[in-house]
């Protein structure tokens, strides 16, 4: 009996452990750092170049 619960827990700790959305952007954030950095460099260099036009309201 004791064979049969070692093999149970042998094959549930190959698995990776079950996460949420949350954990699985996590992951892919870890896993794809470079992607990462670059796409929050192209938003902060997006929104740098709307600011301007943020400052000077529409009929002032």
């Amino acid at each position: 009996m004791s064979v049969a619960l070692d093999r149970d827990l042998t094959r549930a700790s190959r698995r990776p452990p079950a996460v949420g959305p949350l954990g699985r952007l996590g992951r892919f954030a870890a896993s794809h750092a470079r992607a990462v950095i670059l796409a929050w460099v192209a938003v902060g260099i997006g929104l740098g170049a709307l600011a301007p036009g943020v400052e000077q309201a529409p009929g002032s």
